[in-house]
């Protein structure tokens, strides 16, 4: 009797993991260990360090965590892709360009919100436009992503240079630290 041939099953595959009596997957470690191993790279720090960090997952954490920059530095440019943002969010763009899951649907907001959030967007774009692209790159794009791009990054003293006067900028804007404390310029 001849067997019969097997038919291919449609579908998604079954992940593989652990799993538990139910047939759920287990939860596992958030970061797998090629992750973390990346993440130790681009920082030069030790697995623990990144394993024990939310710094290390994100480019200005990194920058941090390496001590090219510092802390009012890195407070001043999440304070500023927070307002990106905000701005990108009520100005209706498209999901593909936004870190938030909902993306390009502007919520229920009064004119005054609006404006407020827009002009503090571009009061605070005005005060980094020469030093505009690293600031982009970094603080929006999330760059460098890789251990490579971060050595090439480091390599370029006019980069690292342009990015903590463009970050100095920024914490004075918003008032942060040492550098919003001695200008005193700007706008909450």
């Amino acid at each position: 009797m001849r067997a019969k041939p097997k038919l291919h099953k449609g579908g998604r595959k079954r992940q593989s993991g652990p799993r538990s009596a139910s047939g759920a997957l287990k939860p596992g470690d958030a970061a797998p260990i090629a992750l973390v191993r990346r993440r130790a790279a681009m920082a030069g720090v030790a697995e623990e360090v990144v394993r024990a960090s939310p710094l290390a997952g994100y480019a200005l954490g990194l920058l941090l965590l390496r001590g090219v920059i510092g802390r009012d530095q890195h407070d001043a440019g999440l304070r500023f892709g927070r307002d990106w943002n905000r701005w990108s969010l009520l100005a209706g763009l498209p999901a593909h360009q936004l870190r938030l899951p909902t993306g390009g649907v502007r919520p229920e907001t009064t004119e005054a919100d609006w404006l407020r959030v827009r002009d503090r967007y571009l009061a605070a774009c005005a005060e980094v436009r020469p030093v505009w692209p690293v600031i982009e790159a970094v603080v929006m794009d999330d760059w460098p992503d890789s251990p490579e791009s971060m050595a090439l990054f480091l390599d370029r003293p006019q980069a690292v240079a342009a990015l903590k006067s463009g970050l100095d900028f920024l914490a004075r804007f918003y008032r942060i630290g040492t550098c919003g404390r001695e200008g005193g310029a700007g706008k909450p």
